[in-house]
Parts: C-alpha cells; structure tokens; sequence
C-alpha cells in the first residue's frame, strides 16, 4: 500500500500536479491559446515533446499509467487540445509552462493525428 500511495504521488509530481486540480473553466491566457491556435503544429515535430512531458502519465499510446485519454481525444477539437495543454483539466496541471507554444502546436497536432 505504501509503495502505491509513493507511486501516485510520483506519478503527479512528474505530471505538474498535486491532485488539487487544475481545472479552469474561467478566463485563463486566452491570448496564448489563440497565438498557439494561430500555429501550424506538425504532429511529426510534436511526438518526442508529447513522450518527454505527456508520456509521463498518457503513455506513449495514450492509455496511461495515470490517465487514458484515447476515448476523450475523438471529440476534441484542436482549440480544446490547445487549451487542456496550456491550462490543464481535472487532475492534470498546466504544461504550458514545459513547453513552448510551436510545441504546444506540434504536441496538440500530434495528440490529434495520433488518437483522434
């Protein structure tokens, strides 16, 4: 049980988050997320950044350790993409501040071409 609650509390501090979280439906950087959305991301370019930082939790498939998403991205658009990344949602904190935003675009073309 102990090695479980350590492995979770790992698994959250390497995804940015402290289980607090994260969630912002109210105003955030809206500028950032429309100069991102402006972007052309190129989901080639966005594979190594979405392993290094989203992989953490997603997994390189997308199913997890912490969080699957595969059945969430299909009715995604790019805009909510973009914006889960910078603000973050739910349990999941902001990685806006892990990447920049042509990362940002290329992670959110990526996270698209590949599960959506």
């Amino acid at each position: 049980m102990r090695a479980m609650r350590f492995l979770v509390a790992a698994a959250l501090v390497a995804c940015g988050g402290d289980g607090g979280g994260g969630d912002t439906d109210e105003p955030g950087p809206t500028d950032r997320v429309d100069v991102v959305i402006a972007l052309t991301g190129v989901a080639a370019d966005g594979e190594a950044p979405y392993k290094s930082t989203c992989g953490i939790c997603h997994g390189d498939d997308g199913t997890g350790p912490i969080s699957d998403f595969t059945g969430d991205v299909p009715g995604l658009t790019e805009d909510d993409v973009v914006r889960i990344i910078i603000r973050g949602t739910g349990t999941m904190a902001s990685q806006g501040g892990n990447l920049d935003d042509q990362e940002v675009a290329d992670v959110s073309a990526y996270v698209i071409a590949t599960f959506g």
